[in-house]
């Protein structure tokens, strides 16, 4: 199986020196990729910054933004990939307009010492909605982070993902539980089923036996 993992978090530039990021570590993308290694080809496209374990083969590639992630999955078509796993931690704004009332700083370096320095966001594009049209033949699963909400919520929300994007299954990760530490995953099929998965060697082989029923 050719296998393809995103992993690691998109920076959103303010100007040319600085960025709105994350603390996504890229560890999960690269804790898969390790456990399918030895039995499938395996592509990473990671974050600028990540390094890879010294012993690990992989194909790998970086992203800085969501466009270069984008611009990656688009001409990586030709891959033919079975199964893509869609890790990454992706921007979900990006900057509109950068300034104060009378100046506007969006194509320049934004000086030291403003009184007051206003930051316009828009939406941005959805990576994980472009994934299947790009590669329709693959079996895509997505990554999901959610914070202290209710299950109802968080169902809503990943059965929004699961339609727009065409996935066929969801990991979702509560953000209190990971910054503790804990090595636990929930995984949603297209039903909207979902089972508590403890730890990553149970969660790479059942994603491998999602991606398998395509």
């Amino acid at each position: 199986m050719k296998v393809l993992i995103t992993g690691g978090g998109t920076q959103t530039p303010l100007d040319q020196m600085r960025f709105i990021g994350n603390k996504s570590s890229g560890r999960t993308a690269i804790t898969l990729a390790e456990k399918y290694v030895a039995e499938h080809e395996v592509h990473l496209f990671l974050a600028t910054g990540i390094n890879l374990p010294i012993d690990l083969e992989v194909k790998v590639k970086y992203f800085t933004t969501s466009y270069d992630l984008i611009d990656l999955i688009k001409n990586s078509k030709a891959e033919n990939f079975d199964l893509i796993i869609h890790a990454a931690a992706v921007n979900d704004y990006e900057v509109a307009s950068i300034g104060t009332a009378d100046k506007n700083f969006s194509s320049t370096k934004i000086p030291s010492g403003l009184a007051e320095l206003q930051i316009k966001l828009k939406p941005a594009p959805k990576v994980i909605n472009m994934i299947k049209d790009i590669h329709p033949t693959a079996a895509l699963i997505g990554f999901k982070l959610s914070g202290e909400i209710s299950q109802q919520e968080i169902n809503t929300s990943v059965k929004r993902v699961m339609e727009h994007a065409k996935t066929q299954g969801i990991v979702q990760n509560n953000i209190l539980e990971r910054q503790r530490g804990e090595d636990k995953f929930t995984l949603y099929d297209q039903t909207l089923n979902y089972e508590v998965i403890q730890g990553i060697d149970h969660l790479s082989a059942r994603i491998l036996s999602l991606g398998a029923r395509v």
